[in-house]
């Protein structure tokens, strides 16, 4: 199961950055749910430095999801 999750988090991370350097709001909502799986997995393997980075990501991508959505870039 682990092998899966980081298998789905990395392949969701890579289409989402591509689809950020593309300009597009679906990379986001990618790249969001990825990490998402990454913080999924960081908590099951008990992984603390993995954990805090990815939740800082994480609120990065939502802060930079909502601007995105408010177009204030």
């Amino acid at each position: 199961m682990l092998t899966f999750l980081s298998w789905i988090a990395t392949i969701g991370s890579i289409i989402g950055n591509i689809g950020v350097i593309k300009k597009k709001l679906w990379g986001m909502q990618i790249w969001t749910f990825g990490t998402a799986v990454w913080i999924l997995y960081a908590l099951i393997t008990h992984n603390t430095a993995q954990l805090i980075m990815f939740c800082f990501y994480e609120c990065l991508n939502i802060y930079g999801w909502y601007h995105w959505k408010q177009n204030k870039y």
